[in-house]
Formats: structure tokens, sequence, C-alpha cells
């Protein structure tokens, strides 16, 4: 029935129709990062055995131009800011992500300059339904074949753990666990209630298991020497090899140098002032 509905809206795409360049437009904090994964797993499955895939993050929104179809060069941009240039082409694509507030003015930008706006993954929508509904949305606009599909899936499911429990950009809730078991007081009340479906529950899971699923995935195996997204959870973080997120959250709790921009998030720290061992 899903996949009918994207069909009848016209969203999904086959062969000559799939777009040669996407891209995924999003303000901080909506779980951008998440959809611009998922984009370059995509593009990676749909055009990664036929020409090159590059995917990278563009601000505050200037792109290059379009190589000819005929060198088979594809790309996955992540905006945090609507683009500069007036220039567009019925092969770009568009995904965004927005929040509650919304972000209506700039979506209304892409479409006033001609760029078709596939997807919008909603924050509130997203802690609802779950990573896999939007997972099988975009895989309804591609018009993924099954295996695919499964593909990205499997990659998604250990990735977004990762993300949300790993590195300089982990969950707030998190670091705040990390810290406290390191023996580091932090305080205010946590950001999630452990009954809110945004909690990320890290606490329940072997993330060297996940890791180690990760790289095992079908994605990871066809395409991760030629993508180093791929093989990581943010572009400030270095590669998963198995054990890349215990040992990176152990020394960030042990030194408390913070996950990224810790210290706006809980206050501690005046503006300006950088964590110990930051």
């Amino acid at each position: 029935m899903r996949r009918l509905w994207f069909a009848l809206l016209g969203v999904a795409a086959s062969g000559a129709d799939l777009p040669q360049r996407v891209i995924q437009y999003g303000a901080v904090r909506t779980a951008s990062t998440l959809l611009y994964q998922e984009l370059c797993v995509v593009f990676f499955l749909v055009h990664g055995e036929r020409g090159d895939v590059s995917c990278s993050f563009r601000s505050p929104g200037k792109y290059p131009p379009l190589p000819s179809p005929r060198k088979r060069r594809f790309d996955v941009l992540k905006m945090h800011r609507p683009p500069l240039s007036d220039s567009h082409n019925s092969r770009v694509w568009v995904f965004a992500t927005t929040n509650a507030t919304g972000d209506a003015a700039a979506l209304d930008a892409f479409r006033a300059r001609g760029f078709p706006v596939k997807l919008v993954q909603a924050t509130d929508e997203l802690a609802r339904r779950g990573h896999q509904e939007f997972a099988a949305r975009l895989a309804d606009v591609f018009d993924l074949g099954s295996d695919d599909r499964r593909a990205l899936y499997a990659y998604v499911r250990s990735w977004k753990v990762l993300r949300q429990c790993c590195g300089p950009q982990m969950s707030q809730d998190w670091y705040r666990e990390l810290l406290r078991r390191a023996g580091t007081a932090v305080p205010g009340p946590p950001h999630h209630a452990r009954d809110s479906p945004s909690y990320p529950a890290c606490e329940i899971y072997d993330l060297d298991a996940v890791e180690a699923a990760l790289l095992a995935t079908a994605v990871v195996r066809r395409f991760g020497a030629r993508a180093p997204m791929l093989r990581r959870v943010s572009q400030i973080d270095g590669d998963l090899n198995g054990t890349y997120c215990s040992a990176v959250n152990a020394r960030m709790a042990a030194t408390n140098t913070g996950a990224e921009t810790f210290k706006e998030r809980v206050g501690i720290y005046k503006r300006g002032r950088r964590p110990p061992g930051a």
C-alpha cells in the first residue's frame, strides 16, 4: 500500500528517471545526518556499480555544476542552508528534514527554483514512527528492488545506533551517562525521558558488536572502500574498525573532551571556554 501511495503521487522512479544529484537540506538537530547517510547509501546502491558516487557537506549552500551525464558522476550534497545559486536541473532532487517550527520558506525557495522536493522527514514523525518507516519511504521514492532494500535496512539499523551512541556527536543523554560512570557530575535533567520514543537506550547495546555488524553489511563490503562516509558516524569521526566506538567513548568520558558542543548543551561552561582536555 505504501509503495502504491508513493507511485500515485508520482515520486517513485526507476531507470533513466533517477537523479544525477540529490540535495539533503535541513537545519541542525533535525536528524539531517540520518537522512543524508541513507541517501548516500541509496546512491551507491542505484549508481555505484556504473559510475562514481561522492557524498559531501556543502555550506553555505554552494555546489558545483553538474557534469555531463555521459561522465557517469553522481553526488549527494548535505546542506544546512538553502542554495545560493538559482541554477537547477531536472536531474537534481531535494530531500529535507524539519522540526516542529518547520522550514516552509526554505522549501518554497527550493521549489521556486525548480527543484523537486521528494521527501520531507519531520523529527516528530520520525520519533513516532521510527527510522525504519522513513528508510522504507526513501526506498519507495527510488523504487529499490528487494535486495537493495534489505541492504539499506541492514546498514541503517546498525548505523543509527552508532550515530546516537558513539563519538563526538553522540546523544546528550548517553554522554551524560558516560560522564556519570566516569565519576563526573553533570547538572540538569536528562534530555529525553527513558520512556520517550526519542531516548537512544545506548546502555542496552554492545557497541563493538553493532560496529562489527555494520562493517559486515553488504553496503560496506561493496562500497566502503570507495566512500569514507559509509565507514563513519559523522564528518569529524574516524573510521569504524570494530572497536572505534568503545575506544573513543572511553577516552571522551575519561577526559571530558565533550560530545562536540556539550558545553552549550548543558550550559556548564562559559562561552568561549573549552572543556578540560578539549
